[in-house]
């Protein structure tokens, strides 16, 4: 398990922590957070490690085979070895293609994560899951690999934009939703300080959820599909996943993956609800809980069930052309049933 720090500031003191474990290290990051990336880098010149930069371009669409070959190239024009560490700098884009590429450079070299948004800091840092796209679907090629350090700093998430800051917050709903109804709660009783991103109420719903994905991921370290289906699996993770993944491409990811996710959430809501798992009165919460925390919870209307059931078909979660959905049976428990 990779050591995981979340305290505000902590991105500014990290040097003696990569240094314990490497001689030379490389950011990667994107064009919009080169600022962060050069103060990390700073603070590593002043401790006598050597640091590089990578920047690429921001966005999903840079998760691609072709990124990745090109980073592995240009990490042999800087000579990363294997006694050298890379340093993933941004979100849950960054997070994916720098566990990838870290765990086939050389045969794996070690890697630092730390997210720069509050979807990477709940959810995409968490759990060893990295990967790219293809054009058939989202995260279709990946490994499971854990970085050595995680560095959540809470305080970053001061200078988003509400609209990414906000899409950060459906995951956080999420692990509350299917394993802790008391943070569900305090989701809905303090919504307002967390929305002005006061900074004891982050720290305290990132600890907790963190905690919650990694309860669930340690007794499901790869995402086991031959687990009896009312088994806390990881598959659980994936609430809201399935229909989320299918607008996210059929949008061409213009829309936001915590925007797509809470749409998702609430129509897989709709399954469980005449599957008999979920009352209507959870539900009808659960929807109030993505609007209050300014969420789309409605499938726009030029995405078609039988375009998005099309792309959900495809879906890695589909065992025995079964699409397997994990859904809540109360505010703060859930299963895995089949579509």
């Amino acid at each position: 398990m990779s050591k995981i720090i979340i305290k505000s500031g902590v991105r500014k003191n990290i040097a003696n922590e990569i240094k314990r474990i490497a001689k030379s290290s490389v950011i990667i990051t994107d064009k919009n957070l080169v600022k962060i990336a050069l103060d990390i880098k700073s603070s590593l010149n002043k401790s006598d490690m050597k640091c590089e930069i990578i920047t690429i371009a921001s966005g999903e669409k840079t998760k691609s085979l072709a990124m990745v070959e090109k980073i592995c190239r240009d990490l042999v024009k800087k000579g990363v070895r294997r006694d050298s560490v890379i340093i993933g700098v941004g979100g849950g884009v960054i997070g994916d293609l720098v566990g990838f590429v870290a765990s086939i450079y050389m045969r794996g070299i070690p890697f630092v994560s730390i997210p720069t948004t509050m979807l990477a800091m709940a959810d995409a840092s968490i759990g060893s899951k990295n990967g790219v796209n293809l054009p058939e679907g989202k995260n279709l090629i990946g490994t499971f690999t854990e970085p050595l350090i995680t560095v959540i700093d809470p305080e970053l998430n001061e200078t988003l934009p509400d609209k990414i800051f906000c899409e950060g917050m459906a995951e956080i709903i999420k692990h509350a939703i299917i394993a802790d109804k008391k943070l569900f709660e305090f989701l809905w009783t303090n919504s307002e300080k967390i929305l002005k991103r006061e900074s004891k109420s982050l720290e305290m719903i990132l600890k907790k959820s963190v905690e919650i994905k990694l309860n669930i991921i340690s007794e499901d370290r790869h995402e086991s599909i031959h687990k009896k289906h009312d088994e806390k699996t990881r598959m659980l993770l994936n609430y809201g996943h399935t229909v989320g993944h299918a607008l996210e491409q059929l949008s061409k990811y213009t829309l936001l993956h915590g925007e797509a996710i809470s749409i998702g959430m609430v129509a897989e809501n709709k399954i469980a609800v005449e599957k008999q798992l979920l009352t209507q009165a959870d539900a009808d919460r659960i929807k109030k809980l993505f609007e209050m925390y300014k969420l789309p919870t409605v499938i726009p209307l030029k995405y078609p069930p039988k375009k998005i059931l099309s792309v959900m078909k495809r879906d890695k979660k589909v065992i025995d052309g079964k699409i397997f959905l994990a859904v809540p049976t109360t505010i703060g428990n859930a299963t895995v049933t089949i579509l």
